[in-house]
């Protein structure tokens, strides 16, 4: 069975493949008063690896405030454990990446080994 700080090597050496710089925008939602209040923050930089998480692309166009965008959701994002992440309903965060660019982060999913945080992979949906 491999231990954590193998795992960590591991997803380390991964990154270092095809690293990515990015700074994530965030948007979270706080009661505030009566109603919710919308709080912007920067998450970064973070170093990760983009990848594709799938073999078969599934895209959707969605109409927002009368603006049409192609959504791909067929990518992923690779960080190890000193990225400071989290996720929710009540978040949206955002990023873009060159050459591959504009991402929203649906899912946050830890690689937990031992009882012990060895990084993120994160859902994407690519926003053309």
């Amino acid at each position: 069975m491999i231990d954590a700080e193998t795992r960590r090597k591991h997803i380390r050496w991964n990154i270092q493949q095809n690293p990515s710089t990015i700074i994530i925008h965030g948007t979270r939602r706080i009661r505030s008063g009566g109603g919710f209040e919308d709080v912007k923050e920067n998450i970064g930089p973070l170093t990760g690896r983009i990848f594709a998480a799938s073999n078969s692309p599934a895209s959707k166009i969605e109409s927002e405030r009368s603006v049409r965008q192609e959504i791909t959701d067929s990518y992923a994002i690779l960080f190890d454990d000193t990225a400071v992440l989290c996720s929710g309903p009540d978040m949206e965060q955002k990023f873009e990446a060159e050459p591959y660019g504009r991402f929203r982060i649906t899912s946050v999913n830890p690689h937990i080994v031992q009882g012990e945080l060895c990084g993120y992979t994160c859902r994407l949906e690519r926003v053309k």
